[in-house]
């Protein structure tokens, strides 16, 4: 395929000598597009400051265009590629297809529901949304809801009809699921809720010998599984706190090293193999944990620092509770090891 013949003139800073034979074709002002194209033959390129340019003409306004090779040259000139200016021109202009712009009144419809406008981006999706008789967003939101909020959160109490009103207290979303809740529940006011047969305590006193409950005393066993109920509690909420997760997921307190130290010295010296919070994890038995614990044996060891003893070196009434509990309950072997005497001893 012939590819335009090199212009000298086209840049000023070309370092090719002139050619005669070449400037008359391109100089000449009358000269048509279809004439530069048949007499320039050949593979002619221009040097600009130490680089090859090859050159093409714009079909549009005939203005000169370099390239980088002959390939894009000659790919760029059979597609009727424009020079930069021409395309951009084409894009300002306005495309001429015979379409009419779409006008906001053929984007917008009114919600069958409250009838506000509703203005789309594209007429295809107001189109779908006046087939399928679809609402707004508010409309929409408030359908969804099982109960609208009216605007006065107000309720007529179920048994007296005495209105309710929500209107005291915490901020508008806290009064709404308070009302919410109650409508659901359909819940009655505050006095017919605790009148007569609907309160348990109606027509008795609830302080002094009056009381029908006054006198009963807990037994040792309600005590303690309310006590085992408050720690089992106490563990939930501790999780991640004060209580340690070990690698198997155990929970269990905050450990001391030094003591698990020792309990695995003295697991080695007596042929016995204690669970502790860094062996496993500590062993749980009706609320307590222990320091270390051998299933196998049945021996429950404390490992007690100078917290647990009072200032005459008397241990302390709770930490004995405890251990006659445990030893009541397990049948185990009880020890303990008073850390500021250095002292082991086992508890019957």
């Amino acid at each position: 395929m012939s590819i335009p013949q090199c212009q000298t003139e086209v840049e000023n800073h070309s370092t090719e000598p002139r050619k005669k034979s070449v400037n008359k074709t391109v100089l000449g002002p009358d000269g048509s597009m279809n004439e530069i194209k048949t007499d320039s033959t050949g593979r002619e390129w221009i040097d600009i400051g130490g680089t090859k340019k090859w050159v093409r003409w714009c079909p549009s306004c005939g203005k000169a265009v370099l390239c980088p090779s002959w390939a894009q040259a000659s790919k760029l000139t059979r597609r009727g590629i424009k020079c930069l200016e021409c395309g951009y021109a084409s894009r300002r202009d306005p495309p001429k297809r015979g379409k009419r712009a779409v006008t906001r009144e053929e984007l917008t419809r009114k919600c069958p529901k409250c009838g506000v406008d509703i203005v789309y981006t594209k007429k295809g999706n107001r189109n779908a949304a006046e087939k399928n008789r679809r609402l707004c967003k508010m409309c929409y939101a408030k359908s969804t809801r099982k109960y609208e909020t009216p605007d006065e959160l107000i309720r007529v109490c179920p048994r007296c009809g005495k209105p309710i009103h929500y209107t005291k207290g915490k901020d508008l979303s806290v009064r709404r699921t308070r009302w919410l809740r109650d409508t659901r529940e359909n819940r009655m006011c505050k006095r017919c809720s605790t009148s007569e047969e609907n309160n348990p305590m109606f027509g008795t006193h609830r302080v002094g010998s009056l009381n029908p409950n006054f006198g009963n005393r807990w037994t040792d066993e309600q005590k303690e599984n309310a006590s085992l109920i408050s720690k089992a509690a106490f563990i939930r909420r501790k999780l991640g706190g004060k209580l340690h997760r070990h690698s198997d997921g155990h929970v269990g307190n905050w450990f001391n090293e030094s003591a698990c130290r020792y309990m695995d010295d003295w697991s080695r010296k007596n042929g016995c193999d204690l669970k502790h919070a860094t062996n496993v994890g500590e062993f749980y038995y009706r609320g307590y944990f222990a320091d270390g614990y051998d299933a196998d044996k049945n021996i429950w060891f404390e490992y007690d620092e100078k917290h647990h003893y009072y200032k005459n070196g008397n241990l302390k009434q709770k930490d004995i509770d405890r251990m006659n509990t445990i030893i009541h309950h397990l049948h185990c072997k009880f020890f303990r090891y008073n850390e500021k005497a250095n002292l082991l001893y086992e508890c019957n």
